[in-house]
């Protein structure tokens, strides 16, 4: 399903490895930035203890809560993610798209190392399933 004019290639060991480096890094940054929301999270909390805030204080409360739940949401599913194309590179299908089997574009691979599926496919997705449904998928069980 890719289209002709785009790199799809089989990777080589060392663009492999590129990649892994690329999903260790996000993997970091991902993590920092749930930790960052649990201690906000948990500073909020301890500065509520004891106290009687007025209706101001807890729908600005409730907001930062709900704006940081999101956060972390979405950083948990991209972590999930990230897993995941860890698990299909371990089953030597990283790269190939988890619905038609087709390689994945290496530019769609270089803007998002996690990809499970080519653009054709992941478009269609989209298109039956909606924007917001996640792609976590696990190598070949899922073609």
């Amino acid at each position: 399903m890719s289209n002709a004019s785009e790199d799809t290639t089989p990777l080589g060991e060392t663009e492999l490895h590129a990649f892994a480096a690329a999903l260790d890094a996000r993997e970091a940054a991902l993590e920092g930035e749930v930790r960052d929301v649990n201690a906000v999270d948990q500073a909020d909390r301890e500065g509520f203890a004891g106290v009687a805030p007025d209706l101001v204080d807890v729908a600005e409360h409730r907001r930062g809560e709900d704006m940081r739940h999101a956060e972390r949401e979405r950083d948990e599913l991209e972590l999930a993610e990230i897993g995941a194309a860890r698990l299909r590179m371990a089953e030597g299908v990283y790269g190939q798209c988890t619905d038609c089997g087709e390689p994945i574009a290496r530019a769609r691979l270089q803007a998002q190392p996690w990809a499970a599926r080519c653009i054709d496919c992941q478009e269609q997705h989209e298109r039956v399933h909606g924007h917001a449904v996640p792609i976590v998928a696990t190598g070949a069980d899922n073609r």
